[in-house]
C-alpha cells in the first residue's frame, strides 16, 4: 500500500479522517419490567437508536451539510459520496431521508441526488411496503434504473452523486469520481480496507478524499490497515481442502439438495444475461429458498446456531482461499453462491428479535467530533497518539426548562449560543407558558399524546403562532430565530421536548409548585 501511495498508483484513503462519537440517552416510558438477556437488550436498544428517525436525521444533516460545502465541489465539481450503512433496512431509511433533505432544501442541493444499492427486498417495521432497489432508483425520465450496469452508470454521470448502500458496492467497485465517504457500520480488519479503498482511485483533478466515521475509531482503523501498509504475509499453511470439509458439514445438514442448488443457479444465471431483475424470477428463487429457511426454523436453537456458523464459514473460507489460488471445481462454486444467498436469510437466533420500541424512547442524541487529520500508519507498529480525544463526558445537572433548552442547543450548536438569542428563546418560552389558556391546551395534549407526536404534529402550530407574534414586535432579538431556517427548526424540536417532559411531570401538580 505504501509502495502504491508513494507511486501515485492510488490515494491516501486516511489522510483526512474524521471520527464522531455517538451519545444518547434512553428512558423507559413503561411500568413493564421484563427480565432479558443482557447482550440482546443491548443490541435492541442500540438498534432502537441507529434506526430512530430523529438519530438518521441528525446524521443526515451533517452528512449533507459536509458533502454539499466539500466533497460534491472536488474533482472539478465531479466529486460523489458513497453512504455505507450497517444493514439493508438502514439503508433505505438513510435513502429516503436524504431524498426528504434534498426536497426540503432544493436551492442548495441543486445538482445533487442520490441512489441505493442494495440486494433482495427489505420491508421496514410498521411497514408493509416491499422495497427493492430497482423500484427506489429512477432516471431523470423517471424510468426504473434496471441493472446492475445502469446503476454504475448512472452514478458515474452527471444526475447522481450519493449512493448509499449496505454490503454491495463495499468491494469490487470502481468509481474514480467517489470522493467522500461517510460510515455508519462497524468495520474490521480486511473488510475496512476493502471498503475504505473504494475511494483510492484515481483520476484527473482528484487529489484528496474524505471520510466521515460515525462508529469506528481512528486507532481501530489504523489497526484494520498496517498490515497491509508495508507488506502483507501468510503467517500459516492454505490447506485448499478445508474448503471441501466445510461444503462436506453443509451438505450434512440436509437442508438443500444438489438440485434447489442446481435450480437456483439457473434462475440466477438467466436473470443476470438480462440485466434486469425480473419479478418472476425473484418468485421463483423465493419458491426455492423459502422451504430451505423453513427447515432450519424447524432446528433446535442450538442445531440452528451450528448450521449458521458452518454455513458461514463455508463462505468466508471459500471466498478468502479463492483470493489467492484459482479453483477450477464448478459445483464448488455452485454452492457457494447458494449458501452465500442463504445465509442472509437465516435469522441469526431461533426468537425473533427483542423489540422495545413500545417501551421505550429516545430522551437525548447528540453527534461529536473526535479525531480529525490523518491517520498515520506506521512500518513498524508502535503505540497511537491521536491529535484529539474524546472529552469526558458532562454529567447532566438538573436544570429548569429554559436553561435545558438553551443547554440543549449549545450542544447542538457546539457553541455558546448569544444573549440575543438567549433572549429570544426566554421570550418564546415565556409566551408559551405565561399564557394560561395556550398553557392548559399544550398540557392537555402532552397528557393525551405521546412525544412524538407532540414534537412533530401539535407543538409546530404554537411554535409559529408565537413567530408571528415575535416577527410583529420588529426586535432585533428575534433576527436569528426569524430568519434561519436551520436554527428555527433544532430551537422548536428541542423547544417541544422540553416542554413536553415538563407539563407531564407538572400534569398533577398546582400551579404553584411547576
Amino acid at each position: 500500500m505504501k509502495q502504491a501511495i508513494e507511486e501515485g498508483y492510488i490515494l491516501d484513503v486516511l489522510r483526512d479522517y474524521m471520527t464522531i462519537q455517538q451519545a444518547f440517552e434512553i428512558a423507559k416510558k413503561t411500568q413493564e419490567n421484563p427480565d432479558l438477556i443482557e447482550q440482546s437488550a443491548k443490541r435492541a436498544l442500540f438498534r432502537y437508536y441507529k434506526e430512530h428517525e430523529l438519530t438518521i436525521a441528525q446524521k443526515v444533516e451533517m452528512i449533507m451539510d459536509n458533502f454539499l460545502n466539500n466533497g460534491r465541489l472536488k474533482i472539478n465539481g465531479h466529486g460523489k459520496a458513497m453512504v455505507v450503512c450497517d444493514s439493508r433496512e438502514n439503508a433505505v431509511r438513510f435513502y429516503f431521508a436524504i431524498k426528504e433533505y434534498i426536497k426540503n432544501h432544493k436551492r442548495e442541493c441543486e445538482g445533487t441526488d442520490a441512489l441505493v444499492a442494495f440486494s433482495g427486498m427489505v420491508k421496514l417495521d410498521g411497514d408493509d411496503t416491499e422495497y427493492v432497489e430497482v423500484k427506489m432508483n429512477k432516471d431523470r425520465d423517471g424510468k426504473p434504473i434496471a441493472s446492475d450496469r445502469k446503476l454504475r452508470a448512472a452514478f458515474h454521470g452527471d444526475d447522481f452523486n450519493i449512493l448509499v448502500v449496505a454490503n454491495k458496492y463495499q468491494t469490487g467497485y470502481d468509481e474514480p469520481y467517489l470522493h467522500s465517504m461517510y460510515v455508519d457500520k462497524k468495520l474490521k480488519g480486511v473488510n475496512a480496507v476493502q471498503t475504505l479503498s473504494r475511494l483510492n482511485r484515481v483520476c484527473r483533478d482528484k487529489q484528496d478524499t474524505f471520510v466521515l466515521d460515525f462508529e469506528n475509531t481512528a486507532e481501530s482503523i489504523k489497526k484494520s490497515f498496517e498490515p497491509f501498509y508495508t507488506e502483507t504475509t501468510l503467517e500459516s499453511d492454505m490447506d485448499i481442502n478445508r474448503v471441501y470439509d466445510l461444503r462436506s458439514k453443509v451438505n450434512a445438514l440436509s437442508l438443500f439438495t444438489s438440485t434447489d442448488v442446481d435450480e437456483f443457479v439457473k434462475i440466477n444465471d438467466s436473470t443476470k444475461r438480462k440485466e434486469k431483475q425480473d419479478s418472476s424470477a425473484v418468485g421463483k428463487i423465493a419458491s426455492i429458498l423459502k422451504p430451505v429457511v423453513d427447515r432450519y426454523l424447524e432446528l433446535d436453537e442450538e442445531h440452528r446456531y451450528l448450521a449458521r456458523d458452518t454455513m458461514m464459514k463455508f463462505t468466508r473460507c471459500y471466498s478468502f482461499v479463492t483470493q489467492l489460488v484459482r479453483i477450477a471445481d464448478k459445483d464448488l462454486f455452485k454452492d457457494y453462491l447458494f449458501v452465500s444467498h442463504l445465509v442472509h436469510l437465516l435469522p441469526t437466533t431461533g426468537g425473533s428479535k427483542i423489540k422495545l420500541d413500545d417501551k421505550i424512547s429516545l430522551e437525548y442524541a447528540k453527534l461529536k467530533e473526535t479525531f480529525h487529520g490523518a491517520i498515520e500508519l506506521e512500518e513498524g507498529g508502535g503505540g497511537f497518539k491521536p491529535a484529539k480525544g474524546a472529552e469526558p463526558r458532562a454529567k447532566i445537572k438538573k436544570m429548569n426548562t429554559l436553561q435545558r433548552i438553551i443547554e440543549k442547543i449549545n450542544e447542538q450548536f457546539g457553541a455558546d449560543i448569544g444573549s440575543a438569542d438567549s433572549s429570544a428563546i426566554a421570550s418564546v418560552t415565556k409566551m408559551l407558558l405565561d399564557d394560561p389558556v395556550v398553557k392548559a391546551r399544550l398540557k392537555e395534549y402532552a397528557k393525551t399524546n405521546d412525544i412524538n407526536m407532540f414534537i412533530k404534529s401539535i407543538f409546530p402550530t404554537e411554535f409559529q403562532r408565537v413567530l408571528v407574534e415575535c416577527f410583529m414586535q420588529n426586535d432585533e432579538a428575534f433576527n436569528r430565530l426569524l430568519n434561519d431556517a436551520n436554527f428555527q427548526r433544532i430551537v422548536m424540536n428541542i423547544m417541544a421536548k422540553e416542554l413536553y417532559k415538563t407539563l407531564v411531570i407538572t400534569e398533577d401538580k398546582p400551579d404553584s409548585e411547576e
